[in-house]
């Protein structure tokens, strides 16, 4: 009993930590982004985000009606851009709309065929709470639902299996199609740990399968958000490295009998890289109370050259740090 109250407890203290990030399109930084993918804070959609979607799906669905070519509802894409689906004058026909309904479907199926293994949990919430936020810049003609699906695959848990190998150009096509899969209903997801297929997914989630027209597909699939993710994932463990450095330098220096006289503020003073003496005072903290600071007659005056040139290489990274 009382271990059930002890529980209980721990999981209050968790839902108070857990925060809401509201994403406009404009506001996502690196750490809330990986508060969100982490399952730390859930997310929410600014009102006004969510009325510039509408707005844009209505001005897609306006061109059309006009005659105007929009790319992928009343013409095709890629090799087919200039080549008509159907004609949409006047008015969106039931017959146009079963035709950009069966596009969409079409594309998503079609493009998704990424291979190899499946990207982590965390990559993969990553890359969608990224694409969710580009979306909400309203720029894509998508519906609003493909936005609010996104938020309640982050919020609910429902992590769409995305083969890690399928990137073509600048976009990740072939990869991001499986996220636009699952919310068809189709291909497969995990909950809780627990595979299953997207239709049970979305039934578990109570949500209902996306019905994907006009711009859906192409908002879901035409995207760099997956190799984003990966980039933020390689800087972030770069920049663990990098905050390790000072550290298994200053070792080092201890087990060779080093020369700490690069690292003095007079010696930093004199060469002008920004960073340089903030990397040093580092160092000279993880060297406090090392027997180096003692003379010795047997001591180098000179170490190797890859011990003397660290800190420049060092100062080029932390130069560098909003990757």
């Amino acid at each position: 009993m009382r271990l059930s109250i002890i529980a209980l407890l721990l999981m209050s203290a968790g839902i108070a930590n857990a925060g809401v990030v509201t994403l406009n399109g404009s506001n996502l930084t690196q750490d809330k982004a990986w508060a969100i993918a982490e399952g730390k804070d859930t997310v929410a959609i600014a009102p006004e985000a969510m009325d510039r979607l509408k707005k844009a799906h209505e001005l897609v669905l306006l061109a059309a009606k006009g005659g105007t070519p929009v790319y992928g509802l009343t013409v095709g894409v890629g090799l087919n851009k200039d080549k008509p689906l159907f004609k949409a004058n006047g008015e969106l026909s039931e017959e146009v709309i079963e035709a950009s309904k069966a596009f969409n479907h079409n594309a998503l199926r079609s493009h998704s065929a990424a291979i190899g293994p499946m990207m982590s949990k965390e990559l993969t919430r990553l890359q969608m709470v990224i694409r969710l936020n580009t979306l909400l810049a309203g720029q894509t003609g998508a519906q609003p639902y493909v936005a609010e699906l996104y938020k309640e695959f982050l919020n609910k848990g429902i992590t769409p299996e995305i083969p890690s190998r399928g990137s073509v150009g600048e976009a990740d096509i072939t990869m991001s199609s499986h996220v636009g899969a699952v919310m068809l209903g189709e291909w497969r997801a995990k909950v809780d740990g627990k595979e299953m297929s997207g239709k049970e997914a979305l039934q578990k989630a109570g949500l209902k399968p996306l019905v994907p027209e006009g711009k859906d597909a192409l908002a879901i699939l035409s995207t760099n958000a997956a190799a984003v993710a990966e980039t933020m994932d390689a800087a972030r463990h770069a920049r663990t490295i990098i905050d390790a450095t000072p550290r298994v330098f200053a070792l080092s220096l201890e087990a060779l009998n080093g020369n700490i006289a690069p690292v003095l503020p007079q010696v930093t003073k004199v060469h002008p890289f920004s960073g340089l003496e903030e990397e040093a005072a580092k160092i000279r903290d993880n060297l406090k109370g090392s027997y180096l600071w003692e003379k010795n007659k047997d001591r180098a005056l000179q170490d190797p050259l890859n011990d003397r040139t660290y800190q420049y290489e060092q100062n080029q990274f932390t130069d560098n740090r909003n990757v």
